[in-house]
């Protein structure tokens, strides 16, 4: 279906990979902390909890970006993706379609805000791959080259990159009730 015969693979694995192994340091520090400390219970609860949880985070980011990744061959596309959009979270979603199969490759700004009032805004670009059997969506920075990846499949389905207003939503109103929707 495709002119194109070279494969493309686009992927974060070395980040991943740093990501996984500043976690595994990050919980060496915390325990540490914990450990040395005269009264362990408030290291523990001042600067032990936090650096755990940092740590969590760090290996969770560092697993879902390993694992993203967007494969471009002759007669098809995987895509595996972080469910979450501002920030590369498991689990992990996998796709594999047949070019034929895409019917747009959309982009869009989804602006989140930190603080009340639309006080800190943080921008992501997200993009969607709309297909026979529902639509895929992608955000933030990883798998690394994102935006060029995105370019590559709508050149390749043929069906060029759709632009559309950048949309606005608060970041906790996000993670409770969900990102913005795809009209």
């Amino acid at each position: 279906m495709t002119p194109y015969d070279d494969e493309k693979v686009y992927g974060a694995r070395p980040t991943g990979v740093i990501l996984i192994l500043l976690g595994i340091l990050t919980i060496g520090i915390g325990t540490g902390v914990t450990v040395i400390a005269s009264d362990t219970l408030l290291a523990f609860l001042l600067m032990g909890l936090p650096t755990l949880f940092l740590a969590l985070i760090e290996l969770l980011t560092g697993f879902a970006t390993f694992a993203a990744r967007i494969e471009m061959s002759r007669n098809d596309l995987t895509i595996a993706a972080p469910a979450w959009r501002a920030c590369p979270l498991p689990p992990v979603r996998r796709f594999r379609l047949r070019w034929d199969e895409i019917r747009a490759v959309r982009n869009r700004a989804e602006i989140y805000h930190l603080l009340p009032g639309e006080g800190l805004p943080f921008p992501v670009d997200v993009y969607a791959v709309d297909t026979e059997k529902g639509t895929i969506v992608l955000g933030g920075k990883s798998p690394r080259g994102l935006a060029e990846a995105m370019r590559e499949i709508a050149l390749r389905s043929g069906r060029g990159m759709r632009e559309q207003e950048p949309v606005r939503a608060g970041i906790f109103r996000s993670l409770v009730k969900g990102p913005p929707a795809w009209p």
